[in-house]
């Protein structure tokens, strides 16, 4: 279970309060009750678990980090498309299998980080009570899902290509119900 320390939720600029709060805690809680673990805003229908005040923050720093890395992985897969395409006009194309192995990797990388980081924000979001966010964090996962797919089946057919057929047989062979028309006899 993810557990979130204070000091980590103080660094992402989240308020923690170690015990439950009630509505006489503050003028600014007017309008807050207090049920059982849950705490729940009236005014907007919104429920929070207590001790999870920080996935907020953790929800947007998650987001902010899965768009970094489909940039960067994006980024990876346009130079290594670059250097095969100088390869290809300077050297003929001598590295081509070592370029192309190189693309494969990271685009199963970039399908990975792709679909794997709003699956894990929508988790992240369930968790801290926002469950309008998690929705659609999930329905973003399995809309990614798809291209996902795609570019991971391709890769790893570049990475594990099929072995060599199987060679045609070299000796007669009779098919049922016919004649026998092998050469030579």
């Amino acid at each position: 279970m993810l557990v979130l320390r204070p000091g980590l939720c103080r660094l992402l600029g989240a308020r923690t309060r170690s015990r439950l709060s009630t509505a006489t805690d503050s003028p600014r809680s007017a309008g807050t009750h207090t049920v059982g673990h849950v705490r729940s805003d009236v005014d907007s229908g919104r429920k929070q678990r207590a001790g999870w005040a920080c996935l907020p923050s953790a929800v947007g720093l998650l987001t902010v980090g899965w768009l970094l890395g489909v940039g960067i992985l994006v980024w990876l897969l346009f130079a290594v498309g670059m250097e095969s395409w100088a390869d290809h006009h300077s050297n003929h194309g001598q590295r081509s299998a070592e370029l192309s192995a190189r693309a494969a990797r990271v685009s199963l990388w970039l399908a990975g980080v792709g679909v794997g980081g709003p699956a894990l924000i929508a988790l992240v979001a369930y968790l801290g009570g926002m469950v309008r966010m998690s929705i659609v964090y999930l329905v973003l996962a399995m809309v990614l899902v798809v291209p996902g797919y795609g570019i991971a089946r391709q890769a790893y057919r570049v990475l594990d290509p099929p072995g060599p057929p199987e060679p045609a047989p070299t000796h007669c062979v009779e098919f049922s119900g016919g004649d026998a028309r092998c050469p030579g006899g």
